[in-house]
């Protein structure tokens, strides 16, 4: 005989076996589809499913164990805490549920995704001119969550402070904000208004005519939000770092837990106007190497609109997909204005949801070899989208954790083996084989453990272009490494030598001394001169003579200078790096005056290499071998543990190391070099001996 059935499941005989999984998205419905009440029918109609669904699983491979305290029957949704996400895999396939005899429970987890806003025109819309100011009222004509209202004018150039009020019955007002700009200035343009999803029948606007004369608003448009639509919540961001590395800023954010889902990053800065692109990455291991890979762009602008007001687009928007990194790089082009004053950076999330029916105990992550879980109850999932979350995050609210009332403290499994996967592969390698090393530098380590060496200018010109050649050494072995190549790039001032050529009169030339193979990226050039257009051609001297005499074309642009742009440098990126020590710079003059150049810089890339010191005692770096095959390291095994490693600043010392004694492998070369010439040597005297002794042949009679 076939129970009632209820329109939300209420009771832990609907445990799921394994076949179903996790839910990406929230769908809009109240009760459940007929799909779903006819399959939950189905359920209950064979008998329910068992009260777990673990068998004997062994729990002791997973790293981290939290207690979860939830002792009534019934289902629940938790809004799960950011040390769980931290320590989980980034697809929570590694989240298991535990009851009190640490058999498996199973769950649901819905990642509520963006709710697309409604764009509504209001019921009435009402514009009144008052003394000093102009006071629109829109009746809304819906109950929905409002998010903004947007004002319709066709005004050209104005700025305007506006109070914004919402009223339930037209009568009795509440203020959600003052002074709020409103404006058009050029290519910036606010008409927007936050309404911070209230729900209102009115909305009064009163715009201040004080300063300038009224403006006529024609409309508006209403941005409706949804009741059923996740919170975000404020995740406190530190500024690990920041580093200013030629005409850009760089700021090491620490999220504090990785694997967050991310929805935008907003900065705060006491500069009054500015206007920078910024691009927000992290570090990745991508095909040998550590390299930077962008996750978002776009411009945080502040514009001062007069005295009092400013308007300002300082949010970065994010996805909201999971962070793959709890340290992200926030890259911020300066151009030629200063760097930004202290910046502060606030981030927000979207909760992520677990749904399940108690009692449970516990709950354990990381395991990186964990198959995702399927259960049954993903199919039902939508059946519990009214459910209230029983531990709501207090939005807005930084710091302060969602899932710190149902659970506890993330712990390590006191019953896991911990196992440190760098220690076994990134102290010692194979025994590092003799060769004819051009370069050698003693690497000064002052705290043992995960270290990062920034390689300097003589390192990269002597090495080869793919650093295949680079070796640590200590002791007479390998140190594993990877290299990290960044975005960031190095500054050289450089010498530019006017170097005419009598015979073209129109065209300047100067010479400029690099280091010999140094991977420079680009040149920026300044000069004084307020207003020309000039074609230069920049090109590269043979790094060998006797291979080749002719210069060889690395980049040709025209450099135009207006007044507007007197203080800004012009840049030359070169299509490949230089591999002589002398640059030629060729200007064509035309018939005007020569062009005069204040300042030539130089631009190479930050190129660092991490590995590991189990002390302190100094190792070697080898480099400058052409013939070299580059080093195969298990280290790529461990390489997401590495980039999120704290590391230290490894350091060359100052002090110069002697160059290697010629290499047993050289001596080698030699040898068979002088074999072959002394028996070269000993067939051309026998050759003579036997031509000696070989009787001439008869003269011939006349």
């Amino acid at each position: 005989m076939l129970r009632p059935l209820p329109l939300l499941p209420s009771e832990p005989s609907l445990r799921a076996k394994r076949s179903g999984c996790v839910v990406r998205s929230e769908r809009p419905a109240t009760l459940l589809s007929l799909s779903g009440v006819v399959g939950l029918w189905v359920v209950l109609a064979t008998g329910g499913l068992g009260s777990s669904v673990a068998r004997g699983a062994d729990f002791t491979v997973w790293s981290h164990r939290q207690a979860l305290t939830l002792d009534a029957s019934g289902w629940v949704k938790l809004a799960l805490p950011d040390a769980t996400l931290d320590r989980a895999r980034a697809d929570l396939a590694d989240l298991r549920v535990l009851d009190a005899q640490d058999q498996e429970l199973p769950y649901a987890l819905v990642r509520p995704g963006a709710l697309a806003p409604v764009s509504l025109t209001p019921k009435a819309f009402q514009a009144e001119l008052k003394e000093g100011s102009t006071v629109l009222t829109l009746e809304t004509g819906t109950d929905q969550p409002l998010l903004t209202v947007t004002l319709a004018t066709s005004a050209r150039a104005f700025v305007k402070p506006v109070s914004v009020a919402v009223s339930q019955d037209g009568a009795r007002w509440d203020v959600l904000a003052e002074a709020v700009p409103v404006y058009r200035q050029g290519p910036d343009v606010q008409l927007a208004l936050g309404l911070a999803g209230q729900t209102a029948k009115w909305i009064r606007l009163t715009i201040d005519d004080r300063r300038s004369p009224p403006v006529a608003f024609t409309g508006a448009a209403l941005s409706l939000g949804h009741a059923r639509a996740a919170a975000v919540s404020a995740v406190p961001v530190r500024v690990r770092e920041r580093v200013e590395v030629g005409q850009q800023t760089v700021l090491t954010l620490d999220l504090g837990a990785a694997h967050l889902p991310l929805t935008g990053l907003r900065l705060t800065a006491p500069d009054r106007a500015f206007r920078r692109s910024v691009r927000l990455s992290f570090r990745a291991w991508q095909e040998g190497a550590v390299v930077e890979r962008t996750l978002a762009t776009g411009e945080l602008t502040r514009t001062p609109l007069d005295e009092a007001l400013a308007g300002e687009r300082l949010t970065l928007l994010l996805p909201g997909t999971p962070s793959p990194s709890r340290e992200l790089l926030l890259h911020l082009e300066n151009g030629d204005s200063p760097p930004l004053g202290a910046i502060e950076v606030q981030a927000e999330r979207r909760p992520v949801w677990l749904i399940l029916s108690g009692p449970a105990t516990a709950l354990v992550v990381g395991n990186p070899r964990a198959a995702a879980p399927r259960y049954d109850l993903a199919t039902l999932s939508s059946s519990f989208a009214d459910l209230p979350v029983l531990n709501p995050a207090p939005a807005g609210t930084p710091g302060v954790e969602a899932g710190t009332v149902p659970f506890g403290p993330l712990l390590a499994n006191p019953r896991h083996q911990p196992v440190d996967p760098l220690a076994s592969v990134l102290v010692d390698g194979a025994p590092l084989e003799p060769r004819a090393w051009s370069g050698k530098k003693s690497v000064v380590i002052e705290t043992p453990g995960l270290q990062r060496l920034d390689l300097d200018r003589d390192v990269l010109a002597g090495a080869r272009r793919d650093l295949g050649d680079l070796r640590l050494e200590r002791q007479g072995r390998q140190v594993p490494y990877v290299i990290e190549r960044t975005s960031r790039e190095w500054e050289l001032p450089l010498t530019a030598e006017l170097d005419n050529d009598p015979e073209r009169p129109r065209v300047g030339r100067w010479r400029i001394a690099v280091p010999k193979n140094l991977p420079i990226t680009r040149l920026t050039l300044s000069s004084r001169q307020p207003l020309f257009q000039r074609f230069l051609q920049l090109m590269d001297t043979p790094a060998d003579p006797r291979v080749t005499s002719r210069n060889r074309l690395l980049t040709a642009e025209s450099w135009t200078r207006t007044p507007e742009t007197v203080d800004r440098p012009f840049t030359l990126r070169l299509g490949s790096a230089p591999e002589g020590d002398m640059l030629l710079l060729e200007v064509d003059n035309g018939d005007n005056a020569p062009l005069v150049l204040d300042r030539v810089t130089a631009w190479y890339p930050v190129v660092r290499i991490l590995f590991r010191a189990p002390d302190t005692q100094p190792v070697t770096l080898l480099f400058g071998d052409k013939s070299v095959l580059p080093p195969t390291y298990d280290v790529s095994l461990v390489a997401a543990e590495l980039i999120n490693a704290d590391a230290a600043a490894a350091r060359f010392s100052e002090h110069p190391a002697d160059l290697p004694p010629p290499s047993k492998a050289k001596s080698k070369r030699s040898s068979r070099y002088a074999f072959w010439i002394a028996l070269g040597a000993v067939v051309i005297s026998l050759l003579a001996v036997i031509r000696r002794l070989v009787p001439k042949p008869p003269t011939p009679a006349p």
